[in-house]
Formats: structure tokens, C-alpha cells, sequence
């Protein structure tokens, strides 16, 4: 164990003088290992045996802290306070505040402490994985002063055993719809939606994923949204001050931002990377646009009108991000929100 961990610590040490912006997660992925997997070995990161409804409920006493979720193609970061957190059973949890966000604690199975420098600084929080490594979900503290819990967990982490991680196997998403699916059946209970809500159910019913949801009903209920027009809308909402609900996430926890946004930042690099960033006061949104393989402007029926969304998805039909506008149960979707959606396809 001692000169596996001598290895990796001189592979990262090498890997960040050739590559001195590589970012610590892509550092990981080039040395073949997980995010979490070299935390630990580089003695970054203490594993807790909390459970992930110990730490949800622990948040709001947390005061200011930072939180991001990610996939590949997009980060949302959002720093302020956690005020309300509803564990409704093992699987499902909402945390609610600025700082706004959907658990699904299935895929939470490692929660690390971490301390890492930072120029002068030391970042410290608590990051959630999931069984192979990648992160889940990351909460960062913002105040100098600890909070009680988190000194308590610290303690109790030095006794700690070093957790084990699953390989993830390559699997190959199919996107066409077999022979049999029945279409009808499936656009029928589309149109009779009374809340967007009621797609997860959808979804599990015809055995279905997302990008093959959208797929399937191409020119009836989605339509191709030329995603190199998410800049000028963006910029658009911005400069009205339309407020615009942001969703991206995983498999173990989606990320939520709903207010007006202000300051977009487009960011093309060298080799080819197209970022797509938002970048106000408490709120970033870092988006790959390179990244996007498809995307969609989609119409969900609801019992107080339609409501307009775009989808994003990648080369493996995996969903990056969703902008919605404002709505809420038993009120009809922001009309600015549909006039600008409107007007960026006309254009």
C-alpha cells in the first residue's frame, strides 16, 4: 500500500508539472483512477461513516457554504445557505434554500472529508461518491469558523478504514427503440400528462430513457433546438431579467437554480473545448457546449398549460443540462420565458 501510494503521489506530482491547470478530478482521470481514489491516496480526504441523512440534516447549522453538482458536460456551484432539508424515505431527499437540490441517496455510498490547499488557502467540505469513485455532490465550507459537526466528524474520522471502490463497466447506451415499443400507448400518456412530474413514471412504465423518450416523439412533443443559440438566449433572459430554473446532475443528486441570471461568459479554448459559462455573485453554471451531441425544445402538457424546456444531451444520450422557465404547481409557465424561447427559434 505504501508504494502504490509512493506511485501515485509521484504520477500526480509529474502530471501537474506538465499540466499545471489540469483540474484535480481530470488529473484522476488521467492517471486511470477516481476523483475519490486519489484524495485518499494523496491523504486529502478522510472517509466518514455518517450517514447521508446525518449529514443532509446537518446542513443548515453549516451556515454559508458552497455547493456543486456535476456531470461531463456541465457544473452548476451555488454558495449560500441550506435552510430547509426533507429526508422522505432512503432513496429521495430535497434540500431547499438558495442552495436547492434533489438527493437520490441510492447512489451516495462515500462520504469524505476533505482538506486541500489552494494557493494560500485550505478548501475544506465534505464530498459525497459514489461506488466507483466519482463525485456525487460536494459541499464546501465558506466561513473560517468550523461548524460543530463537521469537528466532530473530523475526530471521528481518524479512525477510519479506507473505503473500497467498484470498477464502472462500459455500457453502451441505445438510443433506437425496439421493434415492438408501442408508440401509440406512449404518445397517448404523453398528451395526458397533468404535471412534467409524471415522466419519471412514464419513463419506468414503457422502459424508456430520456434521450430515447425524445427520440420517439420528435416533431410531436420534442423538436431539434440548435444549441448554438443557448448563448443569445441566455443573454437574452439576462438582459430582460427573466428568471430561468437550471437543472443538471447525476445519477445521485440534480442541482437546482431558479432566479434571474446576469453575467455570460462564452469561453473557447485551444483544443476545442467550448465552455459556456455563467458566471454571477453566487451562482456559476460551467457548460461544455462542445459537448452537446443533441438538444431539444420540449413541450410537457400540465394542468396549467403547456410547459416549454431545453434538454441537452451528449454523444451517449446522457442528459447534461434542462432550462425551464419559472413555474409553479397550479400556475401556468412564465410567458417572458416562452417568448424568449419563441424568438430564439425564429431567429
Amino acid at each position: 500500500m505504501q508504494t502504490a501510494t509512493h506511485s501515485i503521489t509521484s504520477q500526480y506530482e509529474a502530471l501537474k508539472q506538465t499540466h499545471p491547470h489540469l483540474r484535480f478530478r481530470d488529473a484522476a482521470h488521467h492517471m486511470g483512477i477516481s476523483e475519490a481514489e486519489l484524495l485518499l491516496e494523496l491523504k486529502l480526504a478522510k472517509p466518514l461513516t455518517i450517514t447521508p441523512k446525518k449529514l443532509l440534516e446537518a446542513l443548515p447549522s453549516f451556515g454559508r457554504i458552497m455547493s456543486l453538482t456535476r456531470n461531463e458536460g456541465c457544473v452548476l456551484e451555488h454558495s449560500g445557505t441550506v435552510d430547509e432539508v426533507s429526508v422522505m424515505n432512503a432513496h429521495v431527499a430535497t434540500v431547499l434554500g438558495f442552495i436547492e437540490t434533489r438527493a437520490f441517496l441510492g447512489a451516495w455510498k462515500h462520504i469524505l472529508l476533505v482538506e486541500m490547499p489552494k494557493g494560500n488557502d485550505l478548501l475544506k467540505g465534505l464530498q459525497v461518491f459514489d461506488k466507483y469513485g466519482d463525485a456525487v455532490t460536494k459541499f464546501f465550507l465558506k466561513s473560517e469558523a468550523e461548524p460543530e459537526a463537521y469537528i466532530t466528524w473530523k475526530f471521528e474520522a481518524i479512525c477510519s478504514e479506507q473505503p473500497l471502490f467498484e470498477k464502472r463497466p462500459h455500457i453502451a447506451e441505445t438510443v433506437s427503440l425496439r421493434s415492438d415499443f408501442p408508440l401509440a400507448d406512449f404518445l397517448k400518456a404523453w398528451s395526458t400528462m397533468a404535471d412534467p412530474h409524471d415522466f419519471f413514471g412514464m419513463l419506468k412504465k414503457f422502459d424508456l430513457t430520456r434521450a430515447q423518450a425524445m427520440s420517439a416523439t420528435l416533431g410531436v412533443y420534442t423538436y431539434p433546438f440548435h444549441h448554438h443559440k443557448l448563448p443569445e438566449l441566455l443573454s437574452h433572459l439576462a438582459q430582460l431579467q427573466i428568471s430561468v430554473m437550471i437543472f443538471a446532475g447525476n445519477s445521485g443528486n440534480v442541482q437546482i437554480h431558479q432566479s434571474e441570471i446576469s453575467k455570460i461568459v462564452p469561453m473557447h479554448r485551444d483544443n476545442g473545448v467550448y465552455w459556456l459559462n455563467i458566471l454571477d455573485p453566487n451562482f456559476n453554471m460551467h457548460l461544455r457546449m462542445d459537448l452537446i451531441e443533441k438538444a431539444y425544445l420540449v413541450n410537457k402538457p400540465s394542468e396549467s398549460g403547456p410547459v416549454l424546456s431545453i434538454e441537452c444531451y451528449d454523444a451517449q444520450g446522457e442528459l447534461i443540462v434542462q432550462f425551464f422557465g419559472i413555474r409553479k404547481p397550479g400556475i401556468s409557465q412564465d410567458a417572458a420565458w416562452v417568448k424568449a424561447v419563441q424568438m430564439s427559434i425564429q431567429n
